[in-house]
């Protein structure tokens, strides 16, 4: 267990945004929200009355569960926690976007999930695009940069898949900074992160069948149900640009 916590510690260290230290970074505003999704039955057999639940949690319920305690309860049953944040800076002028996702323990299911940040269309990318995947096992950490991207005028995310391995850590983040994309003046910024974890084996295509923007991540209908639903984390500012 003492292992363990060292591990999970060294990669927090490890997690935090490799940025250029000329740079004047500036938090504008960031927003965290924490989820439980809990499964009744085997995702393979399961009826369309036992699909996965998930529902936002507190900061103090997320944080007490412990991955590391087997609960005395049914086989059948088994619960999720994972962490929603999304952070908005200035940037020397300019401003930069991020969206990350924290597994505090991992799915059973583990197929092409979706992760982006949705905006308003007066803005878009700019640059210092960055996606990663931080994986922590016992045998130490790494990171999977595996991803297909998806741009559109209202957001940017990320398809990628998860690793099917043993992980006890595992933390998804995609950043990136925008411009303006107007001649008008801008008087207000949101960033709209989401994730979208997909409770089904899906294909690398159907993943791709997904729009991003102010709403979240926007599914298929042909594909909707094979996905989890969390509520976004909305980053703000307002001001004059």
């Amino acid at each position: 267990m003492k292992k363990m916590s060292i591990i999970i510690a060294l990669a927090l260290v490890c997690f935090i945004p490799n940025v250029a230290k000329a740079e004047e970074l500036k938090l504008i505003d960031e927003v965290t929200k924490y989820f439980k999704t809990i499964e009744s039955a085997d995702p393979n057999q399961r009826s369309s009355s036992q699909e996965p639940i998930t529902i936002e949690i507190s900061e103090e319920e997320y944080y007490s569960f412990n991955p590391d305690v087997i609960p005395a309860v049914s086989t059948t049953v088994y619960t999720e926690y994972k962490k929603l944040t999304t952070t908005l800076w200035e940037v020397d002028g300019y401003y930069r976007y991020q969206v990350e996702l924290d597994w505090r323990n991992m799915p059973k299911v583990r197929s092409y999930d979706i992760i982006g940040i949705g905006f308003f269309s007066s803005v878009k990318m700019s640059g210092n695009f960055k996606y990663e995947t931080h994986i922590c096992r016992h045998s130490g950490c790494t990171i999977d940069r595996t991803h297909t991207p998806k741009n559109t005028s209202t957001g940017v995310s990320v398809v990628y898949k998860l690793p099917t391995d043993s992980i006890i850590l595992l933390t998804s983040v995609l950043r990136f900074d925008v411009k303006k994309n107007t001649d008008l003046t801008i008087i207000r910024q949101a960033a709209v992160g989401d994730y979208s974890h997909a409770t089904k084996t899906v294909t690398l295509d159907q993943a791709l069948k997904h729009n991003i923007g102010l709403s979240g991540i926007i599914l298929d209908s042909s594909v909707s149900a094979k996905y989890d639903k969390i509520d976004e984390a909305e980053a703000n500012w307002s001001g004059n640009w």
